[in-house]
Order: C-alpha cells, then sequence, then structure tokens
C-alpha cells in the first residue's frame, strides 16, 4: 500500500567570482516516506502482560486495563481487532468460564469509538474493538479486563495469549 510519494524540485542557486554572471542548476529530488500505522500497548503494571487478581468467589471482581497507543503517519481509516490466540487456562486446562470474564472498549482521545463501550464476555473469535475516525490518524484508547468472582472459581494461574490486530477500512 503506497500512501504517497513526494516530489519537489530543489533550485541551488550559485554567485561565481568571475564575471559570468549568476549559474542556476536544476536538481532534481524524489523522497520516499513509507506509510506507517503501528499499535503500542501497556497496562497499569507498565507492560504488556495484564495481571489481574487475586479473585475471590463471590466478590465483584477485579480488572486491569492497558493503554493502546496508536501511532500513524497515514489519513486512512483503520479498524483494531481483538483476537483470542490462546484461551485463558490453568496449568492443569481449567477454563475460567466465559460468563467471568469480561472486556470494555473505551472511545479514543483524538475521536475514535469504541465497538465494545459497555462490558461484555470476553469474544472468543477475532472481534472488532475499535473503529478510527474518518480522518485515521494517531489515536489512544483503553481496553478494560475484568474477572468477576460470581461463580466458583479454581484457585490457581491462568494464562492465555490475545493479539490486537490493525487493519485499513
Amino acid at each position: 500500500m503506497r500512501i504517497g510519494l513526494w516530489c519537489f524540485f530543489l533550485w541551488i542557486s550559485t554567485q561565481l567570482v568571475s564575471y559570468a554572471g549568476t549559474d542556476i542548476e536544476r536538481v532534481n529530488m524524489t523522497f520516499r516516506i513509507e506509510p506507517v500505522v503501528t499499535l503500542a500497548v501497556e497496562s497499569d503494571g507498565g507492560n504488556n502482560i495484564v495481571a489481574v487478581g487475586p479473585v475471590l468467589s463471590g466478590s465483584q471482581g477485579v480488572s486491569e486495563s492497558i493503554r493502546v497507543d496508536v501511532r500513524s503517519n497515514t489519513s486512512q481509516s483503520y479498524r483494531v481487532y481483538h483476537v483470542v490466540q490462546n484461551e485463558v487456562l490453568s496449568a492443569d486446562g481449567t477454563r475460567i468460564p466465559s460468563t467471568s470474564l469480561k472486556i470494555s472498549v473505551t472511545n479514543g482521545t483524538q475521536g475514535g469509538q469504541s465497538a465494545i463501550p459497555s462490558s461484555i464476555e470476553m469474544p472468543q473469535e477475532r472481534t472488532i474493538i475499535f473503529n478510527s475516525t474518518a480522518e485515521g490518524g494517531m489515536d489512544q484508547f483503553h481496553i478494560q479486563y475484568s474477572v468477576e468472582g460470581d461463580q466458583s472459581l479454581a484457585a490457581g494461574d491462568y494464562y492465555g495469549n490475545i493479539f490486537l490486530e490493525i487493519e485499513p477500512m
């Protein structure tokens, strides 16, 4: 995908020491600036790990959020997707009940819109979570993950892998 090719002419005028007057040379210059769109993710703990806990049965639950920074030099609109690569399991394969694992997403600081503005069960399939403005560009939003203690959860550490993908609209 090519967003743009910048081309301009640079005129250089030199004054000669002799009596020949001014000599003008034309130099063509071309610059290529590749489009860049990146995601940077940081949790409340200052890394890219969401550490939620401890969770007590019967409690309201606990949560942690991650900040997502979209950095872009394009003016193309985009979507951010949430993809569960490996579902959240304990070392012995115990699953957290799907009704206990929740996600919500804030609107962007630059006008992008959340596709999940209120808490829902964390989807296991590839899901749109954020839409940029029509102009695209940089934005920042938060994803809130929570585990509700309304069911009897087995004690232990639970792990999973989640990817965020960005795609032009």
